[in-house]
């Protein structure tokens, strides 16, 4: 009896050593997955990151083609502005030119010219303001 006590006494022993071996197992696989864990959390940072990243990137690249556009609108303005007044100066050359029919025809025309320059103008500027 005796002997079986001792037996039972042993085979607790081994039995606890190895319930603590199998619960610094389990420690150590709880500590894995954890770590696993912040490691997929890491990475979803790291994604959303560069979603932002390249959402910011489109946006920029649309304003930029926005501002080429509108850069390249105000330039057209600023050649048609440039032409009406090559046409006014012409006009006015010729008119030292012209009979006073033809001075009263030129001033009209001069007029009209000035008239295009201005909405030209007021154009341009409303072009600038929506930039």
């Amino acid at each position: 009896m005796e002997q079986d006590l001792e037996t039972l006494k042993n085979d607790n022993a081994k039995l606890k050593k190895e319930n603590d071996a199998l619960k610094a197992t389990l420690k150590g696989y709880d500590t894995v997955l954890r770590l696993n864990d912040e490691e997929i959390d890491n990475l979803e940072s790291i994604v959303e990151m560069y979603e932002q990243i390249s959402e910011y990137s489109r946006k920029e690249l649309l304003s930029a083609q926005e501002t080429a556009r509108a850069s390249e609108q105000l330039s057209e303005y600023a050649r048609k502005e440039l032409r009406d007044a090559k046409e006014t100066v012409s006009a006015a050359e010729e008119v030292s030119k012209l009979s006073r029919e033809e001075l009263i025809d030129a001033i009209g025309k001069i007029k009209q010219l000035e008239e295009q320059v201005e909405r030209t103008k007021k154009e341009r500027l409303e072009a600038k303001k929506n930039l």
